[in-house]
């Protein structure tokens, strides 16, 4: 049983590999970047795929951002599944170490999700 479970977890396991460019405007209150990576997935669960996206971060407050963004996925081979999605959040930098990160968004397309929602803790060091 242990065996069958780490063989699983083993197929699971994704590399991502992204690179982000950006730049501040407006008095710096505004970050607007974009990203493109790929994503390593061995074995058969998961295709190998490049994402791609642009996001905006605007200072509302100096611990409070608010953020929106757009990204997408596209398998690199097969008939994988490839979608458009978008995400409006917000990070609440709590302390100097510790923020929390929220978002919900959704599919471009029909037949995607209908709602998306992430959140997280960033522990900064």
């Amino acid at each position: 049983m242990r065996a069958t479970r780490r063989a699983a977890n083993l197929q699971r396991r994704r590399a991502t590999r992204p690179v982000q460019v950006g730049r501040h405007l407006f008095e710096e209150r505004v970050f607007l970047y974009g990203e493109v990576g790929f994503v390593a997935a061995p074995g058969k669960d998961f295709d190998d795929e490049w994402f791609y996206g642009v996001a905006a971060e605007w200072d509302i407050f100096d611990q409070f951002v608010v953020l929106g963004e757009i990204n997408g996925s596209a398998p690199t081979s097969g008939p994988g599944y490839s979608d458009v999605v978008f995400n409006l959040g917000f990070k609440w930098e709590v302390s100097e170490n510790l923020a929390v990160l929220a978002a919900m968004g959704r599919s471009f397309r029909s037949d995607g999700p209908d709602l998306l929602g992430f959140w997280g803790l960033q522990l900064t060091f």
